[in-house]
């Protein structure tokens, strides 16, 4: 959406070089077959549908496409509904003077004076051309986050660079405040407490864990000789989705393990039935210092 005007500006400023036209093409084509062939792979091994083996025949499985399957989800309405409907001119007339600012405002000033004039470089016009053509686009699905916009600063920034010694010095007064509070808000506040909540739960994850038995339930602590399975099973709800790295918990070892179960997009109704159904400890027990508590749900299994 982004990059398309980068790479046409390319291939013109190429043909203009001297290089001929079929040269340039192949060159272009074949660069974008070759980052499309490596990203399917990333993608594809990153999300588990192809695998890679040592030996001969080396890889197994199918491949992912992530564009199509992007295209594919977002194209139904019904999807970006559980996400939220927004109007179509939100990119333009809120997330991008929300994300970028005075620089947002600098760039319509320069791609006016450039209409004016007819006046610019092949470099600004394409950089230009990024901006408006990402925007339009995301624009097309009615479902509009800000973050949606990032990709939008490398084109903003060359775009702006010839008008950054006309602005006026409030430009630089206003420019610097607004990224100080932006620095507060999207760095310090916007969803601050989910790293820190799984750097939490992490410090739960065990590789070994021992537990007595109180009832149908049971205190549960770190060491022993191992073998148990403990669960816990944490809801995420109205946020983005946490980083699970963190937990630092390996895949194939008996332990105690964290569950992050993802709730967003669900009406009430199915939460409560969702948390419901969640096995259920008893809260009167009073652990001591380093112990959980856990409900029995199978022969050395766990869970709460």
């Amino acid at each position: 959406m982004f990059a398309w005007p980068l790479g046409v500006a390319s291939f013109v400023s190429a043909t203009r070089g001297g290089r001929g036209l079929i040269a340039n093409a192949m060159c272009l084509a074949g660069g974008g077959v070759l980052a499309a062939v490596g990203m399917v792979v990333a993608d594809s091994l990153y999300y588990g549908s192809l695998h890679w083996h040592g030996s001969y025949p080396f890889v197994s499985g199918s491949l992912t496409f992530t564009v199509l399957n992007n295209l594919s989800y977002n194209s139904q309405h019904e999807n970006l509904a559980t996400h939220g409907i927004q109007p179509r001119y939100m990119h333009a007339l809120v997330n991008m003077p929300l994300l970028f600012g005075p620089l947002y405002i600098l760039a319509i000033a320069g791609l006016w004076g450039f209409l004016r004039s007819g006046r610019s470089s092949c470099v600004g016009m394409a950089a230009a051309g990024s901006v408006i053509s990402g925007v339009a686009l995301l624009s097309v699905a009615p479902h509009q986050e800000a973050r949606f916009l990032l990709p939008a600063l490398p084109g903003l920034a060359i775009s702006t660079w010839r008008y950054v010694n006309l602005a006026p010095r409030v430009f630089w007064y206003v420019w610097i405040v607004f990224n100080v509070i932006l620095f507060v808000i999207f760095g310090g506040m916007h969803q601050a407490g989910v790293v820190p909540v799984v750097a939490f739960l992490g410090e739960s994850v065990w590789p070994h864990a021992q537990c007595r038995a109180v009832g149908s339930d049971a205190l549960c602590s770190a060491g022993g000789s191992g073998g148990l399975e403990l669960t816990t099973k944490v809801f995420l709800i109205s946020t983005y989705l946490a980083p699970r790295h963190l937990l630092a918990q390996p895949n194939e070892v008996a332990g105690a393990r964290v569950d992050m179960v993802d709730l967003v997009g669900l009406e009430a109704e199915e939460i409560r039935d969702i948390i419901a159904r969640s096995v259920r400890i008893n809260a009167t027990l009073v652990p001591k210092e380093g112990e959980l508590v856990f409900r029995r749900t199978a022969d050395k299994r766990y869970e709460r």
